[in-house]
């Protein structure tokens, strides 16, 4: 994406394994275990992408941040009502989703 001579990076390749297995629980035990793992699982991948360095890239001239895209917005709604810090965003970290990302493009 390309937001005036610069290039925005997008990532959307999270893991959504841990949510799935939340949607799929069948008590509030299993739920909550598979919440805990999926906000960590999200919490990583963020933390894993703020280490990425894509302002570093020779050949493209990006922002000073990157964009997760979380194609299910109830499992980052959940993921933020679970851990309320995920929703803070910084320029380096600025979880998005389909919604939210109408406001970027």
């Amino acid at each position: 994406m390309q937001a005036a001579d610069k290039a925005v990076v997008v990532d959307g390749k999270g893991s959504w394994v841990a949510y799935e297995g939340y949607g799929a629980a069948s008590d509030d035990g299993a739920r909550a275990t598979a919440l805990v793992e999926h906000v960590g699982s999200l919490r990583r991948h963020i933390d894993t992408l703020s280490k990425k360095r894509y302002e570093s890239l020779p050949d493209l001239r990006t922002l000073d941040f990157v964009l997760l895209f979380v194609p299910v917005e109830a499992a980052f709604i959940e993921a933020v009502r679970a851990d309320d810090a995920l929703s803070l965003s910084t320029h380096e970290r600025t979880p998005t989703t389909p919604d939210l990302f109408e406001d970027f493009a």
